[in-house]
Parts: structure tokens; sequence; C-alpha cells
């Protein structure tokens, strides 16, 4: 706990920004576990995706996990953990079938982990990005004589898969926008509620005086 304090000093000021910082490093851990753990039964399965995708992705998240403790801003370092996913992910769409890839639904994590890293609009974004990566697998993996069903099929599921993962972080975005701002007006009312009772108490004991 004390390391991971030392790698969150930079963000102690500023409650939601730590909370932000706090979930990198637990993405990061579970994403060097899950690596790792493919890593090591990689020989003991068929996996078409290269050993070293999964290597390379645990070492180039552990760096970034320590790049909390620079002066950097939280958003670049969510946005290049989600990157360095996204690429690893593309490499293993790309060596293991393409569009009909088993790798390819992993693309709908990207606008989870850029709404709850980041916000609202990194997740539009990435979104994007991942339903843009599906097509191009579906468009450049296959000439267009060569298209099956099966290629149309994955399409679908995983663009689907997308949108909707996608249209689920809206609303949890709205709903939790809408109950930050219900709790806040309630303070605020509350304050000013505060406020009269401690100005009518004042004039009461000046009353007395």
């Amino acid at each position: 706990m004390s390391l991971f304090r030392h790698l969150l000093t930079h963000y102690s000021t500023n409650r939601e920004a730590y909370y932000k910082a706090q979930l990198v490093v637990y993405f990061a851990l579970v994403e060097i576990l899950i690596s790792t753990c493919y890593y090591l039964v990689h020989p003991h399965f068929e996996f078409r995706v290269p050993r070293m995708v999964f290597s390379g992705l645990s070492i180039t998240v552990l760096i970034q996990i320590f790049l909390l403790r620079l002066p950097i801003p939280l958003t670049v370092i969510a946005h290049s953990l989600i990157a360095t996913l996204w690429i690893s992910f593309c490499l293993g769409v790309t060596t293991s079938g393409g569009i009909l890839s088993l790798v390819l639904p992993w693309l709908a994590v990207m606008p989870v982990m850029a709404n709850l890293l980041i916000n609202q609009r990194a997740a539009t974004i990435w979104a994007i990005i991942s339903l843009s990566s599906i097509l191009i697998f579906f468009l450049g993996g296959t000439p267009p004589g060569e298209i099956e069903n099966s290629h149309w099929r994955s399409l679908a599921a995983n663009s689907g898969l997308v949108v909707i993962v996608f249209v689920f972080t809206c609303l949890f975005h709205l709903t939790h926008a809408s109950l930050l701002a219900k709790v806040n007006s309630k303070n605020k009312k509350l304050e000013t509620r505060k406020n009269r009772l401690i100005a009518q108490h004042r004039e009461i004991e000046a009353q007395k005086s």
C-alpha cells in the first residue's frame, strides 16, 4: 500500500484525479496479470497470436504505471494505456484470422476504459476508433469476391457489441451526472438553510444582549 500511495502522490490533493489514477493502476495490474497468464500457457495451447504480444503488453503497461510518478497529465497516461491495449488487440487480430479472429471482441473494452479513466468524450473517440478498426479488418482482410457470410456475421456482431457497450457507458455517464447534480443541489440548499439558521441565531443572541 505504501508503494501504491507513493505512485499517486501527485494526485493526493485532487479527489477525482486520485480516484481515476487508482483506476489506471487497477486496470494496468489486471492487464499485466491476464497477459502474463496468456504468456505462460501459450506453449500449451495453439494460440495464433505471437507470444511476444503478451510479453510486450505486460512490459509496456508496467512502464506506464510508473509514469504516474512523473508530472504528466493523467489523461495522457490513460490514453497511452488504452492505445497500448488497442495496438496489442490489433496485432492479435491481424495474426489470428482478421475479421474472424476471437480477439476482435476485445475492442469493445476501449470505450469503457475511456469513460472510466478519462471522460465521455474520450469514450466516444475510442468507440469510433474501435468501430473503424473492425471495418478496416473487414474491408482489408479479404478480397471483395471472397467475402463470406461468416465475415458479415462477425462484422455485425462485433460492431454491435461495441455500439451496445458504448450506449451503456453513455447511460452510465448520464445517470452519474444526474445523481451528482441532484446531490450538489441538495447540498447547496442545506448550506443555504444552515447559513439562514446561523444568521437567525446571531440575531436572537444580539437581541438578548
